[in-house]
Order: C-alpha cells, then sequence, then structure tokens
C-alpha cells in the first residue's frame, strides 16, 4: 500500500466515524505537512488514539451524535419538502415528531433521564427544570410542542402555515444547539 493509500482510507475513515471537522481528522490532515517519516509516525500516533476512544466508548458517543444528526437532519428536510408542497399539517406532526426524538436521544448528554413514554412537554419540562435552556427557550418549544399536538388531532383551524413555517426554523436551528 502505497503512503497516499494509506492517508486516503484513513482519513475517510476518520472523517466517515468522527466527522470531517472532528479533531482526529483535521490533525491527521495537518501530519501530512512533515516528512514522510514524520507523517507516518503522526499519523499511526492518531490511529491509535483513535483506536483507545472506541475501545473505550469515548468515540462510539460521538459517532451516535452525528447519525442522530444525520436522521433528524433528514427528518427536517421532509418536513421542510411537506410544507412547501402545500401539506403543513404533516410537515408539522414530523418536525415535532422529530423534535421530541432529538430531546429523547439528546438527554443522557444533559443528565437527563427520558423514557419512550415521554410527550414533547414532558421532555421540555425536564430540560427547563434542569436549566438546559432558558425560560424563553422553554416556552418557544411549548409553543412548537402545541403546534405539533394541534396537527396530530386535526384541529388544522387552530394554527396557520406560516405558524409551520417557524416552527420550522426554530427547529431547525434549535437542534444543534441541544445535539451539541
Amino acid at each position: 500500500m502505497s503512503m497516499a493509500e494509506f492517508q486516503a482510507q484513513a482519513h475517510a475513515c476518520l472523517a466517515g466515524l468522527l466527522g470531517a471537522q472532528s479533531v482526529y481528522a483535521n490533525r491527521f490532515v495537518a501530519a501530512e505537512k512533515g516528512g514522510q517519516e514524520t507523517q507516518l509516525e503522526t499519523q499511526l500516533g492518531i490511529l491509535r488514539a483513535v483506536r483507545d476512544d472506541v475501545l473505550n466508548g469515548r468515540a462510539l458517543e460521538t459517532a451516535h451524535t452525528l447519525v442522530a444528526a444525520e436522521i433528524f437532519d433528514d427528518l427536517f428536510d421532509q418536513a421542510t419538502h411537506l410544507k412547501k408542497a402545500g401539506y403543513h399539517v404533516a410537515a408539522a406532526s414530523l418536525c415535532g415528531a422529530a423534535l421530541e426524538a432529538a430531546m429523547r436521544d439528546a438527554a443522557p448528554r444533559h443528565n437527563l433521564s427520558a423514557r419512550a413514554t415521554d410527550d414533547l412537554s414532558t421532555l421540555n419540562q425536564k430540560y427547563g427544570a434542569a436549566g438546559v435552556y432558558t425560560i424563553v427557550r422553554r416556552k418557544e418549544v411549548e409553543v412548537w410542542a402545541g403546534v405539533r399536538n394541534q396537527a396530530d388531532h386535526g384541529h388544522v383551524d387552530q394554527f396557520t402555515p406560516e405558524d409551520v413555517t417557524a416552527m420550522l426554523a426554530g427547529v431547525r436551528s434549535f437542534l444543534p444547539t441541544l445535539l451539541g
């Protein structure tokens, strides 16, 4: 295997496992600026550190976070597409479900317990009580939960397409903070 093949495969593996902007991936690329012997020594050290993190469960949390973020991003893309196609009720329901799933998934990172039966309002109360976010954010999440609830129960006269547009934008900007 040539040095170029090794570097390409290792970098692709790091980017896939930990993200292209991870510290490990960035340092791996930066190490390419040294001499070939220094490059190899440094890059093997980086790969050993990643292996250690994987064996000790530290990298798996990062990989899980990346996968979860990708899934939630796909759900929001679907909700946005539904909204643009004129299906604002379905978009509100899907957006709310994605937010609920993301909050449930992120709970352990904020030292919170979340049950599979916890709804969006319950999760919001837990996050708010723990001080994970401000009272203003808590009220905003409660509005999103309300829009989702109205959509789920077919009360389409209780919210507007503009409410769903605001919900989609708000949730999309909120999730990186929550999941990060």
